[in-house]
Order: C-alpha cells, then structure tokens, then sequence
C-alpha cells in the first residue's frame, strides 16, 4: 500500500456525506489499512486535518463496512497537534488603567523582611 491514499481515492462508494464531514473526507488520507478476509473486517488509520467525533467516525465506519459488505470496520482517526501561538510576556496593549512607567524593582532575597511591604 502507498504511504498515503486519499480517503475518497480508496473509498469512492462513500461520497454521501454532506457539510463539516464531506470535507473533512475530501482531505483526509488513509495511511494505513488492514483486511482479514477471514473474518471480514478492516482496520484503518485515517490522518484528517482537524479532529472528527466519534459520531462521525461511527457514520464513516458504517458506510465502509456497508460498501464492502465487512462485518466490522474499526477507523483510528489522527490530526495534527497545534501549539497555541503565544506573545512574548509584556507584549500587548493595556485595557484598563495606564501603563507602567517603569519596570518594578527587583529585591534580592538576602533584602526581604517582613516589614518590606509597609
């Protein structure tokens, strides 16, 4: 098998699909598939672009095993991790008040005592 077939490429008798889930299937691939003829099922790794619920996933498995007349489909669907993009601290813009004049002065450890704040 390729490394990567497009899901509707392996797939074609499953184009019944409308909204989120319909391209969500036009972009996902298929990465890995196996078939036991013996006991008619197939087990798939499916790579989409955004995360799919298992709703969906059911409906998927439900339409392959209906197209090949399998037993059991089992689909274990993957996407792409995001790392939340941050800004660095003390970038941004001030909402409520006014901004700090000056950068808080720093104490040493070996300075504090319990009349400090006072």
């Amino acid at each position: 098998m390729a490394d990567r077939i497009p899901f509707y490429d392996m797939f074609p008798g499953c184009r019944r699909f409308d909204g989120g889930l319909d391209r969500l299937l036009q972009e996902a691939v298929v990465t890995s598939a196996v078939a036991d003829r013996q006991a008619r099922t197939l087990e798939m790794e499916l790579r989409l672009k955004a995360p799919i619920a298992p709703v969906d996933v059911t409906s998927v498995e439900q339409a392959v095993a209906e197209e090949f007349g399998l037993s059991a489909v089992t689909i274990v669907p993957s996407f792409p991790q995001r790392t939340a993009q941050r800004k660095p601290s003390g970038a941004g813009k001030v909402i409520l008040g006014k901004e700090p004049k000056k950068a808080p002065a720093i104490t040493p450890m070996r300075a504090v005592a319990l009349d400090l704040g006072r």
